[in-house]
């Protein structure tokens, strides 16, 4: 997240996403930011990661409640803790 709102900020504090360039036979051309897709594909690798720990709408609660309940020990002192068996 640190890494992206560092390129979130490099890119606004840019003048243009877009800018006239010349080209190899002297016509103009556009080009895009170069840190534009960067930027996009930080923000995908964000939300994945959200949605593999169930922060976004993507993921069910269900999914979300199957998946803590893999593998946890019946003797595990912190599970036990937060079901109020103490």
């Amino acid at each position: 997240m640190v890494m992206l709102d560092k390129v979130q900020a490099e890119l606004l504090n840019t003048e243009d996403f877009v800018k006239p360039m010349p080209g190899s036979m002297s016509q103009i051309k556009n080009e895009v930011n170069p840190l534009l897709p960067y930027y996009d594909k930080m923000q995908r690798t964000l939300m994945l990661q959200f949605e593999a720990i169930g922060l976004n709408y993507k993921t069910t609660p269900s999914k979300v409640k199957e998946d803590t309940k893999k593998g946890v020990d019946e003797e595990d002192p912190m599970a036990n803790y937060y079901r109020g068996k103490q």
